[in-house]
């Protein structure tokens, strides 16, 4: 999986952390000339910073790093000059000069979104949620507009198991995105997820909405919300009505075998001994010739 990094320079930005919160060790750092050769022409806090911002893009960690530091000396109390050290060591996996950084702009006393929002990722990084959950709170106290913020605490949420707390996120973000008037497209995502902890919550009814609404609009997963569709009215005990969505499920995608199970267990609660026999039969032969290795063999 694509992994995404933290941008302490863009505020809010459409799920630039959507998968947020994972960090990806043993990031090479550059062999670089110094930050003060880079730095020789540089005067201002700003053309420190900028300049760094460009190589930290770039993927010039160690370019970057030594630009930082040769800002720091000149203007030691820069918060975003610290915050971008702070980044780019959590970028390279280094998490404990990291938090050195972030720390030493804490304790300068500026209240900074860009701070709390690093500071929750490098407690995230480290497994600490509940360290997490407060630097994401006290961000969006200085920034409640924010997206990402909203998407970042939904993750966080999702893996302590309040999955109501997930999706109320998910559903501040898309109210966000609507007054914002975003296309559709963009809202893919949240929707998606927040359908999935509907789900986990046994927000039945919530959850077909949002995956009614996504069906209307995209087809690409199809027999898989067709299947969640049918599990969600399986669970309210509509067996018929889950019936017809796992056969839209399997019309779509014949090899689902999560939806052909969930068709198995539907025909046998309606007690159609036939059906449910054929059905059977039916997944044995999909499990019998699926092989984990096909994708593997040569084309």
């Amino acid at each position: 999986m694509k992994k995404e990094v933290f941008t302490p320079e863009s505020k809010c930005l459409f799920l630039s952390l959507s998968l947020a919160f994972l960090l990806a060790p043993g990031v090479p750092l550059f062999s670089s000339v110094t930050g003060a050769a880079l730095g020789q022409s540089l005067r201002s806090e700003s053309s420190y910073y900028d300049e760094a911002c460009r190589l930290k893009t770039q993927q010039r960690y160690r370019q970057a790093l030594d630009l930082v530091s040769a800002g720091l000396k000149v203007h030691p109390n820069s918060n975003r000059l610290l915050i971008l050290e702070g980044n780019i060591w959590w970028m390279v996996g280094e998490l404990e000069l990291s938090e050195k950084s972030l720390m030493k702009a804490s304790r300068q006393g500026i209240e900074s979104m860009e701070l709390h929002w690093q500071l929750a990722h490098l407690y995230r990084a480290q497994g600490k949620d509940r360290q997490a959950l407060a630097e994401i709170n006290r961000a969006l106290a200085l920034c409640p507009d924010c997206i990402d913020l909203y998407n970042d605490r939904s993750a966080i949420y999702k893996d302590r198991g309040e999955h109501l707390k997930a999706a109320n996120d998910c559903s501040k973000a898309l109210s966000i995105m609507e007054a914002q008037h975003l296309p559709p497209a963009t809202m893919f995502i949240l929707r998606d997820r927040r359908a999935g902890e509907y789900i986990k919550s046994g927000l039945y009814d919530k959850a077909i909405v949002d995956l009614e609404f996504l069906l209307a609009t995209e087809k690409k997963n199809e027999s898989r919300r067709q299947n969640l569709i049918g599990e969600c009215l399986l669970a309210q005990g509509k067996l018929k009505a889950a019936l017809s969505r796992f056969d839209a499920a399997i019309k779509a995608s014949p090899l689902n075998l999560d939806a052909r199970r969930n068709r198995l267990k539907a025909l046998t609660m309606l007690r159609d001994d036939k059906g449910a026999a054929q059905e059977r039969k039916q997944i044995e032969n999909i499990e019998k010739d699926f092989s984990p290795f096909d994708s593997m063999k040569p084309q």
